[in-house]
């Protein structure tokens, strides 16, 4: 039980049978103050079987640390609150709520991918689940401060029914709905008392840099957010897009890139040669790679990382850089391309990609 946090009925029948009260009893008064979930796993042949995260150990490593081998990834959220502090017993009741939605399974120590690696999946204060099919997994982190969030896939996009886009912003929807659920209970428990309620709020993580520091996108709302839009933080004084991680929270576009859609298909990583002709056709400055890749979604470490591999070689770096965005943005086109073309400073490559390849819009 300290391994799994699994509690099955011969156990808490022998162990609360001398406490002079019913132990089914014990249970469900657990289960109604959402300190306990009932759940269904293959750990036991016993039934039934119910999920406690307060008997696990806690987890005291870098709350950014998942399992290897994701294909895709979104950046972290949080779920902050007005105490500054996540309060007593909300992660717990938390844990146990997103575990009786009927969207979401545990998800034990299992090998993920193609890893190698076996590590533990459930704490106190961290719970791996898993979503859909072909499940995606996402993971609750209590870091004191707030509760995070990290989504995961761990299968090429291309192979999953559901894009991960999708997946991100429906597990936000029934995480709030969870939430809710455990603000009613504490409410109860406090005899529906709501002076010591704390007002609670989405944060969305920056990912403008590498600063070590956590920040968070100003003023930002999933719903009305336009995902072209630029947005601020306080790391940098400079506007800039959502890259490409920091996109799947959010779904709102403008007019014109719904019209767009309709006519424009995707770019994968089959279309990079087709990309690389068009640029070269449009008299592109390779040497403004690393500009283009910042509009197109992508972060410094990873601008770096193509510098330090291809230093002194802009063409190849431009490669790199392209090939990187289509790798990750599920939803790269041509009018992207030709957008961030021109906040690089190449206006009339711009203007060339749209007329080759955005039907003159």
């Amino acid at each position: 039980m300290q391994n799994k946090g699994i509690l099955i009925q011969p156990l808490y029948q022998e162990v609360w049978q001398s406490s002079g009260i019913d132990p089914e009893e014990i249970i469900e008064l657990l289960v109604h103050f959402r300190l306990a979930a009932p759940v269904q796993t293959e750990l036991s042949r016993f039934k039934p079987q119910y999920f406690l995260p307060a008997v696990l150990p806690g987890y005291t490593g870098d709350p950014n640390e998942v399992h290897p081998g994701y294909e895709l990834r979104a950046s972290p959220v949080h779920i902050t609150f007005s105490t500054g502090y996540v309060p007593p017993g909300f992660f717990t009741c938390l844990a146990t709520a997103v575990a009786t939605n009927p969207n979401f399974e545990l998800s034990f120590d299992d090998y993920f991918a193609a890893s190698a690696i076996h590590s533990k999946s459930i704490y106190r204060n961290r719970v791996y689940f898993s979503y859909g099919c072909p499940s995606d997994n996402f993971v609750l982190t209590d870091i004191n401060e707030a509760i995070q969030v990290d989504v995961m896939r761990y299968v090429p996009e291309n192979s999953h029914p559901v894009p991960f886009k999708t997946v991100c912003q429906n597990i936000m929807k029934l995480l709030e709905e969870c939430c809710q659920k455990v603000e009613d209970t504490l409410t109860l428990y406090h005899n529906g008392s709501n002076a010591d309620r704390s007002s609670r709020r989405v944060q969305y993580m920056c990912q403008c840099s590498r600063s070590s520091e956590v920040h968070y996108i100003k003023n930002i709302d999933a719903e009305k957010q336009i995902c072209s839009e630029f947005v601020h933080c306080k790391m940098e004084s400079i506007p800039r897009r959502l890259t490409i991680n920091e996109l799947m929270w959010f779904k709102k576009i403008s007019a014109r890139e719904s019209n767009d859609d309709q006519q424009e298909v995707m770019l994968t990583i089959a279309n990079l040669v087709d990309i690389i002709r068009v640029l070269e056709k449009s008299n592109f400055q390779n040497q403004k790679w690393r500009k283009l890749g910042l509009y197109l979604g992508l972060i410094h470490p990873e601008l770096k990382t193509i510098e330090d591999n291809y230093p002194r070689d802009a063409e190849r770096c431009l490669e790199e850089c392209l090939a990187e965005w289509l790798k990750n943005d599920t939803e790269a086109t041509w009018e992207k391309l030709a957008i961030a073309v021109g906040e690089a400073g190449e206006k009339s490559a711009a203007t060339y990609i749209r007329s080759e390849k955005t039907f003159n819009r």
